[in-house]
Parts: structure tokens; C-alpha cells; sequence
């Protein structure tokens, strides 16, 4: 009973601490044109970069 115990606590700390880094990941963040985020349109020569 005590091992399953601490498996399962084990397992929960997994779970936490995937969540944590998932939301930490920073791939979510809408691409913003470096300078100012409410620019025209980009023309084919411009680049988007993350902030």
C-alpha cells in the first residue's frame, strides 16, 4: 500500500511539473512585428519576430 502511495504521489508531481513547463514553453505568444504590434501588413521582404 505504501509503494502505491508514493507511485502515485510520484505520478502527480509528473503531471504537475509537465503542465508547468508546457505553459511556460512560450510557443503560444502571438508573432509581433519587432517595434510596434498594431503595423500595416507585411510586405514580402519583411520578417515576424517573437517578443
Amino acid at each position: 500500500m505504501t509503494f502505491f502511495f508514493v507511485l502515485l504521489v510520484l505520478a502527480a508531481v509528473a503531471v504537475v511539473a509537465s503542465v508547468i513547463t508546457v505553459l511556460r514553453d512560450g510557443y503560444r505568444r502571438a508573432p509581433v512585428r519587432a517595434g510596434c504590434a498594431t503595423a500595416p501588413a507585411l510586405g514580402p521582404n519583411e520578417k515576424w519576430t517573437a517578443v
